[in-house]
């Protein structure tokens, strides 16, 4: 527009179209017979469009910084949901699509004759039509039953910097923060589904899944000139904190605080390369528990200390 504004839109039109075909589920293995004859079959198809846009507008505040603000529409495609065991139910059982509207203000600059970069922004994310599984209310049998569906409206509101900064000509060091805040607007389901009590409520004072308040990371790389190539020595430190794995935040499933330790020292060359690499150095191990009301439920545990070689040639 100027030679400081600069205006960016877009717009992207999506066409999606699924199949599904099963057959009814029986509670007895000897029902299906080793041809599976079912005696009622789902046969599902359905298509979803959906046109969104992208708008941007950004100001070069000087050679050094730039401000922005953009907006970003998202679309996610319906579907069918089969864990139910009566064809009925599967043909029933179709959820909408999920769209998002994202918000973003920020500002990318770099300070002090461009030794440091800092990068900051802000941003809002809306999904309306949140799809998740969830226990609601059979509207045939009157009874709780599990559903995917469209649950709520969900926010999520966070702010991020990051900063890196070169010491030297050998040193780089970095360093990032971020808050996350994120809610739910309109979920209603039953909160104790194990109680034995149909009770469909409010949930919106539930947190939504994978969504950790805070999280934050330091480290660098320090590279200096060998021979023909350079040595690299890189590590990072990073923090997680709690977040939820399950819908209705059960205790069991609530994933705690991590922390991850990685480090590496490499000679690269223009043609080839060495690296000797580890994750997760300090063996932070945890299990994430799935309760499967009311009787059972299934973990899975984090990769633990992993060392390796990398050799790496280009032709």
């Amino acid at each position: 527009m100027t030679d400081s504004w600069t205006l960016t839109g877009g717009v992207r039109y999506t066409e999606e179209e699924k199949d599904f075909y099963a057959g009814q589920a029986y509670l007895a293995g000897h029902d299906i017979g080793e041809g599976r004859n079912f005696p009622d079959y789902a046969d599902l198809q359905k298509k979803w469009d959906d046109t969104s846009i992208k708008f941007g507008v950004s100001y070069q505040v000087n050679d050094d910084a730039l401000a922005y603000y953009s907006y970003t529409e998202g679309f996610h495609s319906g579907g069918f949901y089969a864990v139910v065991q009566q064809t009925k139910h599967m043909r029933r059982n179709q959820y909408d699509p999920e769209f998002s509207e994202s918000h973003e203000l920020g500002i990318k600059s770099f300070l002090f004759d461009r030794r440091v970069q800092l990068n900051a922004a802000y941003f809002i994310n809306d999904y309306a039509g949140k799809q998740e599984e969830s226990t609601q209310v059979d509207p045939e049998t009157k009874t709780v039953a599990a559903f995917w569906s469209n649950v709520a409206v969900a926010e999520y509101e966070g702010f991020e910097i990051d900063i890196q900064v070169l010491v030297n000509e050998y040193l780089r060091v970095f360093a990032n923060y971020g808050t996350l805040d994120a809610s739910y607007q309109g979920f209603f389901t039953d909160i104790n589904a194990s109680d034995g009590i149909t009770k469909i409520e409010s949930a919106d004072f539930l947190t939504p899944r994978f969504a950790p308040e805070e999280s934050w990371g330091i480290g660098g790389t320090l590279s200096v000139p060998v021979g023909s190539g350079t040595v690299d020595v890189f590590a990072k430190y990073n923090r997680i904190g709690e977040q939820e794995t399950d819908l209705l935040n059960s205790d069991l499933a609530r994933a705690p605080e991590t922390e991850n330790l990685t480090a590496s020292i490499g000679y690269y060359t223009d043609s080839w390369s060495i690296t000797a690499y580890g994750t997760n150095l300090t063996d932070e191990q945890f299990e994430v528990v799935d309760p499967i009301m009311p009787l059972f439920a299934i973990g899975t545990i984090n990769e633990g200390r992993k060392f390796g070689v990398e050799l790496t040639y280009e032709f």
